[in-house]
């Protein structure tokens, strides 16, 4: 065993512990969906009494169903629930920010530094001046949940049907919205591990040579097939991209961004396919903490999207 082959053997013992378990989501089209079933788009669930959700800042507006996860259908994931229905709505008006108040209050900010900076017309154009106006007047109070909502129904009643109480504006398809036709959810487990680069590993490897070996190269590339043995040995390229847990896929480097918080919960992640839209070919990702998600307080779950 030579030099590099034998500071690999020691490193793996460090990159398995990025190891994290996920649940895998497959959708696909589906035209005999009940309200109970696990999907993308589609009626949702409502029990007796229920309340439907409507943006905070235009109360007119209903919110359309984005996700329903019947846990039913779902193999078990550490402090996961293992029965209930989650549902996440989002504003389908929304659609140049798809209902995502950080993306909103994000432009906001750009914009109205920029207005103030340069004032009205040349580079700031009618485009831009007529966005700025739109979230100006938005009354984005709370810190989420404005243009979406998060919510679960811990005991599912079976006998309730409701949905003809679905608000008729967003009861139908429509081709503009995020998913422009209902998807029935396929669920299957599997397990991730982050880039070697990103957990360190590159600068653990240069430790251990220059150890090993009294010398001390500049970077991974100085020294002949490490990078080859590196990218070998910790292969991260099975990260899921539509799933419930595991790390955070970065559309831009389509790999997992490294978190060694344990307690920073992926609870849902949608990419851009055939049928889903977010931007240009974006993913979006719902977190929440690990003691929210075992209390199953979902009021605080932080949704945002990122374009390739």
């Amino acid at each position: 065993m030579d030099i590099v082959e034998r500071i690999v053997e020691e490193m793996k013992e460090v990159w398995l512990k990025t190891k994290r378990e996920y649940i895998s989501i497959s959708p696909e089209e589906c035209e005999n969906l009940t309200q109970f079933d696990s999907k993308f788009g589609g009626i949702p669930y409502m029990p007796d009494g229920f309340e439907y959700p409507y943006s905070r800042s235009d109360p007119d507006q209903p919110l359309k169903l984005l996700a329903q996860i019947n846990f039913d259908d779902v193999p078990t994931l550490r402090d996961f629930p293992e029965r209930g229905i989650l549902q996440i709505y989002i504003n389908p008006a929304n659609q140049l920010w798809y209902g995502c108040d950080s993306v909103m209050r994000s432009e906001r900010g750009y914009l109205r530094r920029k207005i103030n900076m340069y004032g009205y017309g040349g580079k700031v154009g009618k485009y831009e001046a007529e966005r700025y106006s739109i979230l100006r007047d938005m009354k984005l109070d709370s810190e989420y949940q404005n243009e979406y909502r998060v919510i679960f129904h811990e005991n599912v009643n079976y006998y309730a049907d409701n949905t003809d109480k679905v608000p008729a504006s967003v009861r139908e398809d429509d081709k503009y919205f995020v998913v422009e036709k209902p998807m029935k959810l396929l669920f299957g487990t599997d397990e991730e591990y982050v880039p070697y680069d990103e957990a360190g590993l590159s600068e653990r490897f240069l430790e251990l040579y220059t150890k090993y070996t009294g010398e001390e190269p500049d970077e991974i590339d100085d020294i002949d097939d490490a990078r080859w043995s590196l990218e070998q040995a910790f292969d991260s390229t099975r990260n899921g991209w539509t799933k419930i847990g595991g790390y955070r896929i970065d559309p831009g480097t389509q790999e997992a961004q490294w978190s060694e918080d344990d307690d920073d919960i992926l609870l849902l992640q949608i990419s851009s396919r055939k049928g889903i839209r977010f931007g240009d070919d974006g993913i979006a990702h719902f977190a929440m903490s690990r003691e929210e998600l075992r209390n199953r307080d979902f009021s605080g779950v932080f949704y945002d999207w990122v374009g390739y």
